[in-house]
C-alpha cells in the first residue's frame, strides 16, 4: 500500500514541470489591458484640454 502511494506522488508533476511557462488567466490580462487603455485615454485628453 506504501509503496504504490510513493509510487503515484512521485508521477504527480506540476503542468510547468516539462519546460513550459504558466499563462496568466484571461481575466487578468483583459483587466490589466482595459486599465493601461484608459491610463493612455485618460492622459491624452488631459494633453489635449491643456492644450486648449
Amino acid at each position: 500500500m506504501f509503496l504504490a502511494v510513493a509510487v503515484n506522488a512521485s508521477l504527480v508533476v506540476p503542468a510547468y514541470a516539462n519546460g513550459s511557462t504558466p499563462l496568466p488567466d484571461p481575466n487578468g490580462v483583459t483587466l490589466l489591458a482595459l486599465g493601461l487603455m484608459g491610463l493612455i485615454i485618460g492622459r491624452r485628453a488631459a494633453s489635449k484640454r491643456n492644450k486648449d
